[in-house]
């Protein structure tokens, strides 16, 4: 159970950094942005433009968003970055509880 609040927590923590990336990029540095759904349209146009079945083709023109793989891709940046911070961090309190180990 602890272990699933862990992963719902690391999955919302992603979402909140991913807007909060955006939202400051938006302001700050709005070329960024422009240049991230500039991509987002290309990698639309490369997956509606695969030749699928039209029944099939027309569900991913509906669902497939600029704004939305915009989205997708700051926050599986966010995932990535803040499981890089869990694992150091993992590192340096286990080696603190190594270390009051051997000297307690």
């Amino acid at each position: 159970m602890f272990r699933m609040v862990l992963a719902g927590g690391n999955m919302v923590a992603a979402f909140l950094l991913a807007i909060l990336t955006i939202v400051y990029l938006g302001f700050n540095y709005p070329p960024v942005i422009s240049a991230s759904l500039r991509w987002a349209r290309v990698v639309k146009d490369i997956i509606t433009g695969t030749g699928l079945n039209p029944s099939y083709n027309v569900w991913l023109e509906f669902f497939l968003d600029e704004k939305l793989l915009v989205f997708i891709a700051y926050t599986i940046m966010s995932r990535m970055a803040l499981a890089a911070f869990t694992f150091v961090g993992y590192r340096l309190w286990d080696g603190v509880r190594q270390r009051l180990r051997s000297s307690g």
